[in-house]
């Protein structure tokens, strides 16, 4: 009986170790972890400047003067509209003959715009392009029309202004010709996939004070 007993004893102790490494096995799962990937959400931004070169803008009738305004879209801007707003004195057509850029598309009177991509370089787009005029300064029967043509940066002075128009200049009676530009820039696109139309960019740079 008692060699029975051992038997029994021996056997179960076996069982209890065999569970015990059933046990034990079932909890050596093959585990693994990685390191954790921070997704860190930068700023963009769209980076313009207006700049030119020339200065010293002295007006001779029939000649033309170095002007050159440009927008330079910098390095990594986003894709985005690029608005011109020309704004002129009452009597700059008296004295001024300019064309804008054929690259530059006319949204409305005094405002043009043009896209300019996601580059990693500076972007220039230059405002003011070539063009001509022929003022009428004779009769008809004279037909002594004076015809000027400038270049790309370059205004023309008309032929037809006079020792007294630029007189009354000199003398305060009259203020002198001024040519503004402005520019804007708003972000293409709405979406990853919509764009703003043209007009709708230019609204909301009219109506955003945020620059």
């Amino acid at each position: 009986m008692k060699k029975t007993n051992k038997m029994i004893i021996a056997l179960s102790l076996s069982i209890v170790l065999l569970m015990g490494c059933l046990i034990g096995g079932t909890l050596a799962w093959l585990l693994d972890k990685t390191n954790p990937v921070r997704n860190v959400f930068t700023t963009s931004d769209i980076d313009i400047e207006l700049d030119e070169t020339t200065e010293g803008y002295e007006m001779v009738p029939g000649h033309t003067i170095d002007k050159d305004p440009f927008v330079t879209v910098k390095a990594n801007s986003e894709a985005c509209y690029v608005f011109v707003k020309v704004e002129k004195t009452a009597n700059l057509d008296t004295y001024i003959a300019y064309a804008i850029d054929g690259d530059w598309k006319k949204l409305e009177d005094g405002v043009y715009y043009l896209t300019a991509d996601e580059l990693t370089t500076d972007q220039v787009f230059h405002i003011l392009g070539e063009g001509s005029y022929t003022d009428p300064m004779g009769t008809e029967d004279t037909a002594d029309d004076v015809t000027i043509e400038w270049e790309n940066d370059e205004v023309g002075v008309k032929p037809s202004v006079t020792r007294t128009m630029m007189d009354d200049i000199k003398q305060g009676k009259v203020a002198a010709p001024e040519l503004t530009f402005t520019a804007y820039s708003v972000q293409r696109f709405e979406t990853n996939g919509e764009e703003f139309s043209a007009a709708e960019a230019w609204a909301l740079a009219q109506n955003n004070a945020n620059y």
